[in-house]
């Protein structure tokens, strides 16, 4: 039994690198899980969907639960139909972790104004895109506001309402959350 046994885990950039180690390490501790990826090149470019399907299948032949979704996480179709996968599948969602990146190598002074805009699409906007649907599941849930919601490609947590750091936390219904509307 693994410390998160029986919870439901989106992972975005869930097939190469860190996120495939998340994953790993994701199904291990017994969480199901709805792992994205696009499987394109580190700058972006093409898709493939066999990393995404390659990993849950090894998941699922170690005896552990995972779906596998090769959408583009930069736009919020594909945030929004991994919400869903993961409740028709497992009939909840827990966890969301962002891991889902892009690489433009370049600096500031020479990176065109298209690449930047790729960037942010893919590394804010595919954030957006998972939290915004996830946070009525997310809240249904746990019954309360998430303790945190962390995004890997970020140092930056949201620990809930101001009130949450006082320990005087309303209770929340899916029906306030902003995707629930």
């Amino acid at each position: 039994m693994g410390v998160i046994d029986g919870r439901v885990a989106i992972i975005t950039g869930g097939a190469r690198g860190i996120g495939a180690s998340i994953s790993r390490l994701f199904a291990r501790e017994g969480a199901s899980l709805v792992i994205n990826d696009l499987g394109g090149a580190p700058d972006g470019s093409g898709g493939d969907e066999g990393p995404a399907k390659q990993i849950a299948d090894e998941i699922a032949a170690a005896g552990g639960r995972a779906v596998a979704d090769g959408g583009d996480i930069g736009n919020v179709a594909t945030g929004e139909r991994l919400v869903r996968t993961a409740v028709e599948h497992y009939g909840k969602l827990d966890i969301v972790v962002n891991v889902a990146g892009i690489l433009r190598d370049r600096m500031i002074f020479n990176l065109p104004e298209q690449d930047w805009d790729e960037v942010i699409r893919v590394h804010l906007k595919g954030h957006y895109s998972t939290v915004r649907p996830a946070s009525a599941p997310l809240f249904s849930s746990l019954g309360e506001y998430p303790e945190a919601a962390q995004s890997a490609a970020s140092a930056a947590g949201w620990t809930g309402p101001p009130a949450a750091a006082t320990g005087s936390r309303p209770a929340a219904s899916p029906a306030a959350a902003p995707a629930a509307r």
